[in-house]
């Protein structure tokens, strides 16, 4: 188990300004579930990094720009399957093969109010985009 990487990246969603509504969940060492995705994560030079295609972003800013979008896709999986947050990423857990153990942890963990605070957030951007 690699304690150091968990330990940054607590630090990181604990001390990040941004209030973060898509799961950053541990599948295996060096492995996350990030928003609905499979990433790969790696601490270098006292610094969490994300792999995206070939090359690796600051993990800080990788979710900074893409924590919303992530929750909206969630949401209209929600709203298409007409069911919860929680249902949503269990069926992305399974997808990527996280063991028995993670998905059960994963139903004490969950910031749905975040989630949700999001997904409001990125609907009224859109309304007033539209009402332009």
């Amino acid at each position: 188990m690699d304690d150091q990487t968990d330990k940054a990246i607590a630090k990181l969603l604990n001390n990040n300004e941004h209030r973060m509504g898509m799961p950053v969940i541990r599948l295996e060492d060096g492995v996350y579930l990030i928003g609905t995705k499979k990433m790969r994560v790696k601490i270098q030079k006292n610094k969490v990094y994300v792999q995206q295609g070939g090359g690796w972003s600051l993990f800080e800013e990788y979710i900074t720009k893409h924590d919303q979008n992530e929750c909206i896709k969630i949401y209209r999986e929600t709203q298409a399957n007409d069911t919860d947050y929680y249902k949503v990423v269990f069926g992305y857990l399974r997808s990527h093969n996280a063991s028995e153990q993670v998905i059960k942890s994963f139903g004490t963990w969950g910031d749905e109010n975040a989630f949700l605070d999001i997904v409001d957030q990125a609907k009224g951007k859109k309304e007033k985009v539209e009402k332009r």
